[in-house]
């Protein structure tokens, strides 16, 4: 689950001026925020989906937006144990970034997550005039339920990388640092929450306990970051160059 700092209504996302970019051009159409939420949360209802009230963030003056969809549940879907589907959107008027839905968990135990790198959904790479939100949140969601057989897979993959030699975990956390994951004084802390981890779920020496080390760590960055680190990470573990003693951790393509 993201850390969401002072999370924003309904009401104020109805109410947010949009503000136009100076180097937009004549066809530059914007999506309002609430219409990006609403839409998802109507068309989920419709499906007979079940989920959480959202929870949003507004960002730069307003213009940017991160919201999540927390407990979802899916008929005829399961989510792994101990995990709950989650749908992320962020949304941008001031074209930061695409309009696009991710797919994701919640770690009930410690409330970490779990986002899939390949499975960044774009709604619409630009905001231009002739885009159909309702047209693309129904494609969305079903690539999301495609995307989210995927979170299982993943999650055990992650448990088949040991990571009981320490020189398997600094290779990882050196590949972290170089790709920007997250800062270099961020890095020592989830080397020393893996040393001691705070939940016990996570003392087994594989690669879905660093996972939630990251997550665990990330969770007190911007929402942003949260965003984009939590989508790169199982990548970085997977692609790490963590081959000791002739072993290598799995490719992420096998998942």
């Amino acid at each position: 689950m993201l850390s969401i700092n002072n999370p924003r209504s309904m009401e104020s996302l109805l109410q947010t001026e949009i503000k136009r970019p100076d180097r937009a051009g004549n066809r530059w159409a914007p999506v309002p925020h609430f219409d990006v939420v609403n839409g998802l949360a109507v068309e989920m209802d419709h499906r007979g989906w079940k989920f959480d009230s959202p929870r949003c963030q507004l960002l730069a003056d307003d213009q940017n937006m991160v919201a999540e969809f927390p407990g979802l549940k899916i008929p005829g879907q399961e989510a792994p144990n101990g995990q709950d589907f989650r749908l992320v959107v962020r949304n941008s008027h001031n074209q930061s970034f695409a309009l696009s839905v991710s797919v994701a968990s919640t770690v009930l135990v410690c409330t970490n997550g779990l986002t899939l790198s390949q499975e960044e959904i774009a709604l619409c790479r630009k905001h231009t005039t002739g885009f159909s939100l309702s047209d693309g949140i129904d494609k969305a969601l079903n690539d999301y339920v495609t995307g989210a057989t995927k979170i299982g897979h993943m999650t055990k993959a992650l448990e088949q990388i040991y990571c009981d030699d320490q020189r398997v975990v600094d290779n990882v956390l050196l590949a972290a640092g170089r790709s920007g994951l997250m800062p270099w004084s961020h890095i020592g802390l989830v080397d020393d929450e893996y040393k001691a981890p705070r939940h016990p779920e996570f003392k087994g020496r594989n690669g879905w306990s660093l996972y939630n080390c990251f997550t665990e760590v990330l969770k007190k960055s911007p929402v942003i970051r949260q965003v984009d680190s939590g989508r790169k990470l199982a990548q970085v573990i997977f692609d790490a160059p963590a081959a000791v003693n002739g072993q290598r951790t799995h490719g992420l393509a096998a998942v």
